[in-house]
């Protein structure tokens, strides 16, 4: 019979799409999608079309970040300086150590937190790994929120101010809903399925 035309649509942080004729799947795993094709020699002969989209889904309007935002309740949410991260604030200003908590139990995942003696009320947040962006905001900001955070970077945090690293894929994963929404308007014909996934790893607590 005749091959479905599938249209794999990946994203920057792992959130990615398979569309055939009659369904679209919004995927945060590739794998689920592809399990194996890996190159695009092999997508070209399948007959398979891939459109990647990276930082330019991190700094889309509603794209990861405003999806990150939004996720976590932030008003008054606008554009950073850098033209990727946001900056926004909590409805009223918590200790630091209850903003990382709060971090944790939204995005469903254990975080790490170097916290500051400040209380929160402006955050600054990048998905994935944005440590090098939302640091020199924290000069007009309370705490930072990001995917990764490398060793020199924990130093970096200046006195005070607060840094979570609630991990890359749960930092990006909420955008996998957005890019859903905006393939049923786009394909109304086509019925849209989420796949979350999860991360490629496990943590292991005391």
């Amino acid at each position: 019979g005749e091959r479905p035309c599938e249209l794999p649509i990946m994203s920057a942080s792992s959130p990615r799409s398979c569309m055939t004729r009659e369904s679209v799947v919004a995927s945060s795993s590739e794998e689920s999608c592809l399990p194996s094709m890996h190159s695009a020699a092999t997508k070209a002969r399948e007959g398979i079309a891939a459109l990647c989209v990276h930082t330019n889904l991190d700094k889309a309007t509603d794209g990861v970040n405003d999806c990150l935002a939004k996720q976590l309740g932030l008003q008054n949410v606008r554009v950073a300086a850098d033209g990727m991260s946001r900056l926004g604030e909590l409805p009223q200003a918590v200790t630091a150590a209850a903003f990382a908590e709060f971090v944790a139990d939204t995005l469903k995942t254990a975080v790490r937190v170097r916290t500051g003696e400040n209380t929160v009320r402006t955050v600054a947040l990048c998905g994935g790994a944005g440590a090098d962006l939302v640091l020199p905001l924290l000069d007009e900001a309370d705490a930072a929120l990001t995917g990764e955070v490398k060793h020199h970077e924990w130093l970096a945090v200046p006195q005070g101010k607060t840094l979570v690293d609630g991990g890359h894929f749960d930092t990006e994963v909420a955008v996998i809903y957005q890019l859903a929404d905006w393939l049923q308007e786009a394909f109304p014909s086509l019925k849209v399925i989420v796949h979350r996934g999860d991360t490629p790893y496990s943590t292991i607590k005391d």
